[in-house]
């Protein structure tokens, strides 16, 4: 293997391996312009902490000679400005992934889905056909997604990426391999499915392998569930991780075959209810932690009811990228594939381990505490269509993004009724493929926020209020898009300073505010507009809602999730509840539809949907068709010689 330290390459192995150090390829830009960060700092300060001192403000971001200045120019020195140091999802962070930092991707049931295996699906310990034959078709199209973005330098990372413990802070290694690993009933293959010629395994071939993986898995000799010991607290799991290592020659190459594949593949023997609000979490952490290897970049998970999902590591890459790979997967399904070129593969070899009873104890307090961890949080799916993007755009005459996080604050607002610091992610304007994050929290906001339910505020005042607010958040948003980052700007600041100036900033800025203003209500991700698939991620505010969302056509998305335990007794079942109440609340503030579009929007709308719908199929068909023209050209040119 290669692995990039410092200037040294050693050569062990026939693929190459990038590695990227926790304190190195986060830091992806420059650290913003200290007035404009105190600038919008004292925006947020207005509300969250109204008896600042706006004065000394200035004068931190002003002195020539002053503390800012001088941690300003150590952040610059070292280049250690990360727009994700605020909300602790860095390589350095060391809580465990699955509840804290991964995402999970819940994928839309297959087009040929048969209703039974949602309603009813198979028992425990039973792996369906159908779960196989899907799974075949979502790695034939993974091969093929990759091989669409392999020049394209944004999706680096996304294939045959892992993120490997260490004590301190993490790795990060990228690989050009061509396998990838399966993992049925706690064990773990090596599945070669590119040869030396690059050509790929058709489905067919896939199907063969896996239905090989299920049967030996009932068969041979059951290894430890090492898997278990990636949901750990990362130091703890580096501590096991060189454990492993050291124990055998086979471990290392094993944990370097994990590391390296393109991507895993979980085939669990199990299912959940139909309910989306509890089957979700079968690929968000699935309860106990077991079948995963969290610290995979791109993790595909399918249920025995055939039912799939991805969870994505996602430190370095972003999880925008996951989102296109959902969408990719979710427009590709039924699988076209020409199988007229079908070759042969290797048999899926079955990862061996050598344990101790350090590891062995290490594999049981994991899965006690990932079950412990799981059951702290909940999370809950909504999807609505209460409104979306055409009726926000063209009766509301408003930003969509805007839209939904005047919505969010007015929820929260309506629940727990005092200010909190808001964090929105939205597409950087500096950096292709990645998200940057930041606060939106301004006085103009919560002014509106404030008088929304207030029955002494006239309607024509809120609407004037609710522009104000509107200009706010997409100047907010325009700014974190360039990089004007105040939280992760401020954690970089507080990560510089030695203990005496983390003190004066303490006094400056508040110790409610400091720490890199962490501690947010509301962190909020816009997932992309119209996608089609359920999306979340590890609560990141301990005492808040962590929310990823989609804006469709003519509906949206949400996913709200929350800790169980929060002091301020955060319930994400009320939130949904609420948030629908306020979507429907906020519409009378503008014209009705009918006004806008017409009194028979309603018809019009459905034929347009209808046609769509026409017209993808139509696509289907045709490329089914181009997709298998070889096999029909030559079985119907043999016919004819016949």
């Amino acid at each position: 293997m290669l692995r990039l330290r410092s200037s040294a390459l050693t050569n062990t192995s026939a693929f190459a391996t990038r590695r990227f150090l926790g304190t190195s390829r986060a830091c992806l830009a420059s650290p913003p312009e200290l007035a404009a960060t105190m600038a919008a700092m004292k925006r947020s300060l207005a509300v969250l902490s109204p008896g600042f001192d706006p004065e000394k403000i200035d004068a931190f971001a002003h002195e020539e000679d002053g503390l800012g200045a001088k941690l300003q120019l150590r952040v610059a020195e070292k280049d250690s400005f990360n727009n994700d140091h605020a909300f602790g999802r860095g390589l350095a962070a060391r809580t465990p992934l699955p509840v804290k930092s991964n995402w999970w991707f819940l994928l839309n049931d297959h087009p040929n889905h048969p209703k039974s295996l949602i309603g009813k699906p198979p028992p425990k310990d039973v792996i369906s056909s159908f779960q196989i034959d899907r799974a075949s078709g979502i790695i034939f199209n993974l091969l093929a997604l990759r091989d669409l973005t392999v020049s394209d330098s944004k999706y680096e990372g996304l294939f045959g990426s892992a993120r490997i413990p260490g004590e301190s802070a993490d790795s990060f290694e990228t690989s050009s391999s061509r396998h990838i690993v399966v993992l049925t009933k706690n064990q773990v293959y090596r599945v070669d499915v590119i040869d030396s010629n690059g050509n790929k395994a058709s489905v067919r071939e896939l199907q063969r392998i896996l239905y090989a993986i299920g049967a030996d898995s009932l068969e041979s000799e059951v290894q430890p569930s090492v898997g278990l010991l990636t949901t750990m607290n990362r130091t703890e799991w580096a501590q096991s991780y060189h454990k492993l290592a050291k124990l055998s020659i086979e471990n290392q190459q094993n944990l370097d075959t994990i590391a390296s594949a393109l991507f895993s593949i979980s085939i669990d023997d199990h299912s959940t209810i139909a309910n989306e609000n509890y089957s979700h979490q079968q690929f968000a952490h699935n309860f106990n932690g077991r079948n995963r290897w969290f610290d995979k970049s791109v993790q595909v998970i399918l249920a025995s009811s055939g039912r799939a999902g991805i969870n994505a590591e996602v430190s370095i890459v972003d999880p925008s990228l996951h989102v296109k790979l959902a969408e990719y997967l979710a427009n590709n399904e039924p699988v076209i594939a020409d199988e007229s070129k079908a070759l042969q593969f290797p048999d899926p070899i079955k990862l061996k381990w050598t344990v101790d009873a350090e590891i062995e104890n290490a594999i049981a307090f994991a899965e006690e505490k990932m079950k412990s961890l799981a059951s702290t949080t909940e999370s809950v799916l909504l999807k609505t269509d209460i409104l979306g993007e055409r009726y926000i755009n063209e009766v509301a005459r408003s930003d969509s993004d805007a839209f939904v996080q005047i919505a969010l604050q007015i929820t929260w607002q309506r629940l727990h009724k005092v200010p909190t610091a808001t964090s929105v992610a939205v597409p950087s304007k500096t950096v292709e493929g990645k998200l940057s994050s930041g606060l939106n929290t301004s006085k103009e906001v919560w002014d509106f926020v404030e008088s929304f339910d207030n029955d002494d505020i006239l309607y024509d005042d809120k609407r004037t209020m609710f522009r104000t607010a509107m200009d706010s958040l997409t100047q907010s948003a325009q700014d974190i898009g360039e990089g004007l980052s105040v939280s992760s700007h401020l954690a970089s600041l507080y990560q510089a300073a030695d203990e005496s100036e983390t003190e004066e900033l303490v006094s400056l800025f508040g110790s409610g505010i400091a720490q890199g203003m962490r501690k947010v209500g509301l962190d909020t991700v816009n997932i992309g507009q119209g996608s089609s698939c359920f999306a979340g991620f590890g609560q990141s505010a301990a005492n808040g809602y962590g929310i990823a969302y989609s804006v469709g056509q003519d509906n949206m998305m949400f996913t709200v999730s929350n800790k169980k335990s929060a002091s301020t007794r955060t319930n994400a079942y009320r939130f949904v509840d609420t948030l629908k109440r306020t979507f429907a609340d906020m519409m009378f503030l503008f014209p009705k539809r009918s006004e806008v579009w017409g009194y028979d929007w309603k018809d019009k709308f459905a034929r347009k949907r209808k046609e769509e719908f026409y017209l993808q199929t139509m696509k289907k068909l045709s490329d089914g068709y181009l997709a298998k023209k070889g096999d029909l050209t030559k079985k119907y040119a043999s016919q004819m010689r016949k």
